[in-house]
């Protein structure tokens, strides 16, 4: 008997959709289109269109900045937006600020709770304890609440306790247990004391995101939202221009793209309030409800930032994000992060004049991160000055890891960095470009001494032509002295046809993730990658994260180190970790280094051109990223004498004791959580499982019985 086959989430009107694809240039944004992307069952897929960009010259660093880009929003049915008049709230009252504690463990310690929140106690297996049930346990505000609150407790003996400076999105179809420290989006826009709201995207459903503020003040609040659909055919750019109609109070603003296959990628909000303080999230999601129901998504929220007082030189120092970053401030710091933050809103040029003059005036010195960001533009190597610019893409994240000192010791038996990303983009077929970028991935600060011994790099896959040759960015492109390359293992996270059909949402959910694999060229660069792929969905392990039904779009890059204790035990910690919107792609974090061009195109010739590494070249970056990095002694709160450790912590956003060795616990240490959205030890691809491709075709029908066309 035939089984009959339904298309997986055909929704309406989205075969007008188009989107520009290049087989040689593939962004990593084919992937969110918000209609499942490759063709369903009984869709006629119409054939991708080429569009040429409008001759533009890209800007260089020296240039001035001005505006344009790409794609569209889910609006399908009941997993679409909700029509604003269907709203139903019968009270409104001022949200309550969720407290983000940090937990200290002493001598003779009650437990007092701040705020109280209970959570249903499961029995049954798989459930998850919150850190509340923890006894003899001091909850004390994190920088998120008054200093004078929590320097108290803070100061006191013993082992301090941090939350995750991330959270995970909450998957609606998954039960509270799994949901504990999780965030919705009308948690973060939902406050009536929000007058002003900055949305930066790549992809808009205006009507779902109106549907998240407070009923109060949705049609009084003002909403700006920057996207990069430059193209006037482009579906997604006439519907921002019907929405702006609908809404008085929501003014859409172009991005500047000057290439036809950079995207505006990023996802940020800047939130100011009627309370005098305003607040930075960078996530990783679409403003489309797809992505804040059943996809896994993180976000990152800064502390409510107060105005500066009037009359310092910081509040007067104009709209110039330049003027306000003479003064040299230490990467991580919030004084830091507010230039380049800064430095990287002027890149919009004068569309963001206005946002960038207000963002001035407030004080960012609460903020422990490090912003890493991409914006399009040719980074000339010659002229960087990482103290007194911004650098983009993988030479700004570099710069920031090779501050970073690794935290492990002698007792390191092996160090592993994970990629963990929802698309790839076609990169070479040489394995050259990711040899490189796992390079990046493996800067770090020059210790004061060298080590005894490195982390061993034994477990590392060596296929044919699979970094064989591999050599680190030390080597190839001569670093200054400061900083290191110290090799670790290198796994890349990124779901197998397998992890797509059995989520929660089945092939739907795949067209926000992709990788391309039919072409030769495509299948060679398969070959290369495929050692390092390891599953999404690996929910057997004993250390689960609890998303693995829920397809990811977020996108994390971290590095771990595993030591030994003296009992012979094994911790995992994490020298440091980045929440981003930046898949692997060129078009994300740039181009390997090439010779500067002239004004005709031509490369420039002479004895800076014929030298090896970076001198004379410049990188180029086409789309819109951003993302923050952080590390344990960053967060660590200003405890002095007490030694910094970052821990994957899994179903919950807290660190507790039993996530610590025993001998771990004879020392005074500031424990810092990072919410893992995967589940530990990785598991490996089997030998006959398959990385998703949106472009496949997939016959086996998927959880809701829908079978997947491709393209």
């Amino acid at each position: 008997m035939q089984r009959n086959r339904r298309a997986a989430f055909p929704p309406p009107k989205e075969e007008d959709l188009e989107s520009t694809t290049d087989e040689d240039s593939t962004t990593d944004e084919d992937e969110d289109d918000g209609g499942g992307g490759g063709g369903q069952v009984g869709g006629h897929g119409r054939p991708a269109r080429h569009q040429q960009r409008p001759a533009k010259r890209l800007k260089r660093d020296d240039d001035a900045p001005t505006g344009v880009a790409d794609d569209v929003s889910d609006r399908s049915g009941k997993h679409g937006s909700t029509p604003l008049r269907s709203l139903e709230k019968t009270v409104s009252p001022p949200a309550t600020r969720e407290t983000r504690a940090s937990v200290t463990f002493g001598s003779d310690v009650e437990t007092e709770y701040e705020d109280e929140v209970e959570f249903e106690k499961e029995k049954e297996d798989g459930s998850v304890q919150h850190v509340a049930e923890a006894k003899n346990v001091r909850v004390t505000p994190t920088v998120d609440q008054p200093e004078e609150t929590s320097s108290t407790a803070m100061n006191q003996k013993g082992t301090t306790f941090v939350p995750s400076p991330i959270q995970l999105t909450r998957i609606r179809d998954l039960p509270p247990a799994t949901n504990i420290d999780t965030i919705a989006l009308r948690d973060i826009v939902g406050d009536p004391l929000i007058v002003e709201m900055w949305q930066f995207n790549y992809m808009f459903d205006v009507d779902f995101l109106m549907s998240s503020l407070d009923e109060d003040v949705r049609s009084s609040m003002r909403v700006k939202v920057v996207h990069g659909s430059w193209r006037r055919e482009d579906v997604q750019r006439q519907m921002l221009e019907e929405w702006a109609k609908q809404y008085p109070n929501l003014e859409v603003i172009q991005a500047y793209m000057p290439e036809a296959f950079g995207t505006h990628h990023s996802k940020m909000m800047i939130l100011i309030r009627a309370d005098d303080s305003a607040q930075v999230v960078i996530h990783t999601a679409n403003m489309i409800a797809k992505d804040w129901t059943n996809m896994t998504n993180a976000v990152w929220r800064s502390p409510l930032l107060p105005l500066l007082p009037e009359n310092t030189s910081e509040s007067t120092a104009g709209n110039n994000a330049n003027e306000s970053g003479n003064i040299k401030y230490s990467i991580g710091t919030g004084q830091r992060f507010k230039v380049d933050l800064l430095r990287y809103l002027s890149a919009y040029g004068k569309r963001l004049a206005a946002l960038t003059k207000q963002l001035i005036r407030y004080d960012f010195s609460a903020i422990r991160a490090a912003l890493v960001a991409s914006a399009p533009r040719r980074v000339k190597l010659d002229d960087r000055k990482p103290d007194e610019q911004t650098s983009w893409g993988w030479v700004g994240l570099r710069e920031v890891l090779t501050q970073i000192p690794l935290t492990s010791t002698t007792r390191t038996s092996k160090s592993m960095t994970v990629a963990q990303v929802s698309s790839i983009a076609t990169l070479d077929q040489a394995s050259t470009w990711l040899e490189h970028f796992r390079s990046i991935l493996e800067s770090s600060k020059e210790a004061p001494s060298p080590p005894s011994s490195s982390p061993s790099t034994t477990s590392s896959p060596k296929p044919a032509n699979a970094f064989s040759s591999f050599k680190p960015a030390s080597a190839l492109l001569r670093p200054k002295t400061g900083w290191k390359t110290t090799p670790s293992d290198f796994r890349i996270i990124f779901p197998s046809v397998t992890d797509v059909r059995t989520s929660i949402d089945g092939y739907r959910a795949g067209g926000s993730i992709h990788f391309k694999t039919q072409s030769a060229a495509q299948r060679k660069q398969l070959a290369y990658m495929r050692p390092y792929f390891c599953r999404w969905n690996t929910s057997k392990n004993p250390m689960t994260a609890l998303r693995s039904s829920a397809a990811p779009h977020i996108k994390t890059y971290v590095r771990f180190a595993t030591t030994a204790g003296d009992d012979g035990v094994e911790q995992t910690t994490i020298d440091w970790a980045m929440l981003t919107s930046a898949n692997l792609s060129t078009q994300a974090w740039g181009a390997l280094p090439a010779a500067v061009k002239t004004g005709d195109g031509e490369a420039k010739k002479g004895r800076k051109d014929k030298q090896d590494g970076e001198n004379g070249k410049e990188v180029r970056i086409c789309s819109w990223e951003i993302g923050v990095v952080m590390w344990p002694g960053l967060l660590a709160g200003g405890e002095e004498g007490k030694e910094a450790v970052m821990l994957p912590v899994l179903g919950r956003d807290m660190p507790e004791v039993k996530d610590l060795r025993r001998d771990d616990l004879r020392d005074e240490k500031v424990v810092v959580g990072w919410r893992m959205p995967y589940d530990l030890p990785l598991t490996p691809y089997a030998e006959n499982e398959e990385p998703w491709s949106a472009t496949a075709r997939y016959d086996e029908p998927d959880v809701k019985g829908c079978v997947w066309q491709g393209s």
